[in-house]
């Protein structure tokens, strides 16, 4: 039912009648108000009462079990729009005023540019277990300069209305709890959520997964050192500049076993050796596979996925003895019209000093492409 739509407007009356028209049937005062007579074979009151009483009960445990559940569903994903002041701030006084509701999020996409209202709905819901930090499009990012259009009251409810995390971090406003829920982060860095972020890693002890990318609208980036990631297992590296990714490396690694990272990476003087590496994804294409960087760096690796359209560099130490198993290929083009660059990949495969145990597989929606 669309709480928006005719039903969702229907007085407390209304639903009052279709519930005892639901119970109507066993009712002993619909049947005594009945214009019809009805036969009975067997008259026995107190029988259908019992049998009324049972059915309505039941009608509303189950109204109790739907109304938890719908509960539980409304508050379990949010998300936080400042281009809709009304309902963020109609969201923010619920989950004040209902502690127990708040526990209910667990996940949360928090607004491209309203950085304090994020750090405040953060600060609401500490049994989160998934938080994403989107980027800002060209036209969120004007919010920047004028700040969501809220009255002054509504600014009150949201812990002062449009300041800066980096204004509010420094004045203790609303603290953080421990998330120790908290098992993924996907975060777009910038200059506004800089702080943010690194206040948040270091209140979730039990990190699993981290994905860091950087905004293509707020260019600005200040240098801010990078807490410690002791539970992280999963990384992923996308379109980050040089001072967070260096900032990133210095830290210590040795506990993944997943990463995901642009080819160029590799290249990086910087690049730390993961020595409990299983899996390596490569995303993006046009750049080179630096084979020997890869098993010199990641000694363990079983796994390897990347774009076909990568340039390959030569095998120049042998390596016969790397658990390398699987190597998945992909294409960014879904129609190959010449497959030389993939026979070049399998002819690597095949090289002297590639590991030997090693399957090769092609993503499905490679489609060969013949020229009649």
């Amino acid at each position: 039912m669309d709480p928006a739509g005719p039903a969702g407007s229907l007085p407390p009356e209304l639903w009052l009648h279709i519930y005892r028209l639901a119970t109507s049937e066993s009712s002993p005062l619909a049947v005594a108000n009945a214009d019809r007579f009805q036969y009975l074979s067997f008259p026995d009151p107190f029988k259908d009462i019992k049998h009324y009483l049972r059915d309505a009960y039941s009608f509303v445990l189950v109204c109790k079990s739907w109304n938890t559940l719908a509960n539980e569903i409304l508050y379990e994903n949010i998300q936080i729009r400042v281009d809709r002041p009304f309902q963020v701030v109609q969201l923010c006084t619920s989950l004040k005023r209902r502690p127990d509701t708040a526990r209910l999020v667990r996940s949360i996409l928090l607004s491209p540019t309203g950085f304090d209202v994020n750090y405040t709905f953060l600060s609401l819901c500490p049994r989160l277990q998934l938080v994403v930090q989107p980027d800002a499009s060209n036209s969120d990012t004007r919010m920047l300069v004028t700040g969501p259009d809220l009255e002054e009251e509504e600014e009150e409810m949201v812990d002062g209305g449009y300041l800066t995390a980096a204004v509010l971090l420094r004045n203790n406003i609303s603290p953080l709890p421990q998330f120790h829920s908290l098992k993924h982060i996907y975060w777009t860095e910038s200059s506004f959520s800089s702080l943010l972020l690194r206040k948040l890693v270091r209140l979730t002890p039990n990190l699993e997964y981290l994905f860091l990318t950087q905004s293509s609208t707020i260019r600005e980036l200040v240098e801010n050192d990078f807490p410690a990631l002791p539970s992280v297992r999963r990384l992923g590296l996308v379109s980050t500049g040089g001072l967070l990714t260096y900032s990133v490396f210095k830290l210590d690694l040795h506990n993944l076993t997943r990463f995901q990272c642009s080819p160029s990476y590799l290249h990086l003087e910087e690049l730390p050796t993961l020595p409990l590496l299983r899996t390596l994804e490569l995303f993006g294409s046009r750049s080179s596979i630096p084979f020997d960087i890869i098993f010199s760096r990641f000694p363990r690796l079983q796994e390897l996925c990347y774009d076909v359209w990568n340039g390959l560099t030569g095998v120049q130490n042998p390596c016969d003895a790397m658990p390398l198993s699987c190597i998945r290929l992909h294409s960014a083009v879904s129609v190959i019209r010449d497959w030389t660059p993939v026979e070049g990949h399998f002819a690597m495969f095949v090289s002297p000093g590639f590991p030997r145990n090693t399957a090769a597989r092609v993503a499905r929606k490679l489609v060969p492409c013949r020229w009649h």
